[in-house]
């Protein structure tokens, strides 16, 4: 699908088409998730688990919806009561996601990979009444509940523990599944569907609210209604997951896997499951292009790859077009503090220009600002992206002043991100004002490995950055590090201070580089632009062999 952006020159803003969205506020995103599992084609499979086979079809998933609402709301789930997810994905958790959203209640995913990194802070502040996750993560999670003071019930997901209920108990027979009704909402621009987690401009993880408004928006557009049998290995901790599992309601039909990713198991699922639109990071898409089943696997059943969470290199494009002409490889520009894309390629754009993030989606805006003027810039000039769609996240739950500072006057949000619009109306990237970055999508706070690092007495100070790996696609952590006079310590140990306290996506694979001083400004702030400059030098001067 191709858009076109149109430039005013005099108020300097770009526009995408004009959107024919029109808000019901009364509206539950539930209802409609409930009358498209009622329509035609109630036998039609929508979810297949690419690990066992098993499958759902919409009349099973909204028996299950129902049910689980019910049951959910006999065990004293209120409207606005808060539930947590911290589970790989599952069969049941389509659903859960659908019945909690039915009732009102708020969910708030997590990764089961971020049990053990700050969980505790998501939880404190969000306060779920029900968590469900994994059963090798529950222990973890009840210890985690005592520890702050939060009474919450707790289930598995992926199995069965004495003492714990499962999911599988709220999909049992309520017998009054035909007079269910979903919760009656006064606003669903304010009426929180989803908290997804985003790191925020500071470093600390912050809670983003994603109304019901938001998802009526964004499964009005015509490009989520395709027929696709579509596969990503996101978990619900992801915007993308939320999309690859609500998907199924309208016209998709999903693959999902519990199984972390590898090209291996791309390209099984791919063949066996005739899938037809993949959506993931570009270090997945780098992994299945370099290996060795790329030219020869049957992957003519694949008709668009969505790439999001990173730079593109050409690269990538060429090879895929090289072994799978018939793919089109395709990107966009998009955040979860906005809840969602604001742009999007179309077919075939990113072989002519591939740095491009497309162009503006039905009602978006945008103006790019100077760093230097604070001014609005025109055509093919650089500054800061701000961004305006029609039906915008809430806000950072519970956090008005983070809420008010992310906006302008005029409402667009401040992205935080450097980019331009070229002659035709087509975004292009250029990189990140902000200090976060990401590895395979994984949001990364510098502050967090340096409060780490700078606790062994024989450092004076330490910064963290990112690197980029042009052969694994994707930003990783280094640090540059000055020692205390007269103080020894490895690189293999500063390494081990962060690989034994935070997860592997943390870890300082991009290296532990000492130097005497770091760059700093005349009042005594680090100049991360420089760290990162020279950081880059020492990581490519080590790849080769320098």
């Amino acid at each position: 699908m191709q858009y076109s952006t149109r430039f005013d020159a005099n108020k300097k803003v770009w526009f995408g088409p004009s959107s024919d969205f029109k808000i019901d506020k009364q509206t539950n995103f539930g209802d409609i998730l409930l009358e498209n599992l009622n329509d035609t084609d109630a036998e039609r499979v929508i979810q297949i688990n690419g690990d066992t086979g098993e499958t759902l079809t919409k009349a099973e998933v909204r028996k299950r919806t129902i049910r689980c609402a019910q049951n959910l709301i006999r065990l004293g789930c209120k409207q606005n009561d808060c539930i947590s997810i911290i589970s790989r994905n599952h069969h049941n958790l389509t659903p859960l996601l659908y019945a909690a959203i039915c009732i009102g209640s708020p969910v708030s995913p997590l990764d089961v990979v971020t049990v053990k990194d700050g969980i505790s802070l998501i939880l404190q502040r969000v306060r779920p009444t029900f968590i469900f996750c994994d059963s090798d993560v529950l222990q973890t999670i009840k210890e985690t509940t005592t520890d702050i003071g939060l009474n919450t019930k707790l289930f598995t997901v992926n199995g069965s523990l004495n003492g714990f209920d499962s999911i599988d108990s709220l999909m049992v027979e309520t017998g009054t599944e035909d007079s269910f009704v979903c919760a009656k909402i006064a606003d669903a621009c304010l009426q929180t569907a989803v908290i997804s987690c985003s790191s925020g401009s500071t470093g600390l993880p912050k809670s983003i609210c994603m109304s019901h408004a938001l998802f009526l928006n964004m499964f009005s557009n015509r490009i989520s209604q395709f027929p696709f049998i579509s596969l990503s290995f996101s978990s619900l901790y992801w915007l993308s997951g939320i999309w690859a599992s609500i998907s199924p309601a309208f016209k998709n039909t999903r693959i999902f896997t519990t199984k972390p990713f590898s090209a291996e198991l791309f390209y099984e699922l791919v063949v066996k499951h005739k899938i037809q639109f993949f959506f993931g990071p570009p270090c997945q898409m780098q992994a299945f292009l370099k290996s060795e089943q790329c030219a020869k696997a049957d992957l003519s059943s694949l008709l668009a790859c969505f790439i999001i969470g990173g730079f593109i290199p050409s690269v990538l494009v060429q090879t895929l077009k090289k072994f799978h002409p018939k793919c089109s490889m395709l990107t966009g520009y998009g955040m979860t503090e906005i809840g969602g894309g604001a742009s999007c390629t179309a077919p075939n754009e990113l072989e002519e220009y591939p740095n491009s993030v497309g162009r503006l989606v039905p009602g978006a805006k945008m103006k790019i600002i100077s760093e230097k003027t604070g001014e609005k810039c025109g055509i093919g000039k650089e500054g800061e992206i701000y961004v305006k769609i029609p039906v915008p996240a809430i806000g950072y739950y519970k956090d008005e002043t983070a809420t008010r500072s992310a906006y302008d006057s005029e409402g667009y949000f401040i992205s935080g991100d450097l980019g331009y619009f070229d002659e035709s109306g087509r975004l292009i990237v250029v990189g990140r004002k902000k200090e976060i970055f990401k590895n395979c999508g994984f949001s990364i706070w510098p502050a967090e490995l340096e409060d780490l690092i700078i606790k062994s007495p024989a450092i004076k100070e330490a910064s963290v950055v990112s690197v980029y790996d042009d052969e694994a696609v994707t930003d990783l952590p280094a640090a540059l590090v000055v020692k205390q006079d007269n103080c020894s310590i490895t690189e293999n140990e500063v390494y081990a201070i962060i690989a034994d306290q935070l997860p592997s996506y943390k870890h300082l694979d991009g290296g532990v580089y000492f130097v005497d001083e770091l760059p700093m400004t005349p009042s005594g702030k680090v100049i991360r632009y420089k760290v990162q400059k020279m950081a880059q030098k020492f990581y490519q001067q080590r790849k080769c062999g320098l």
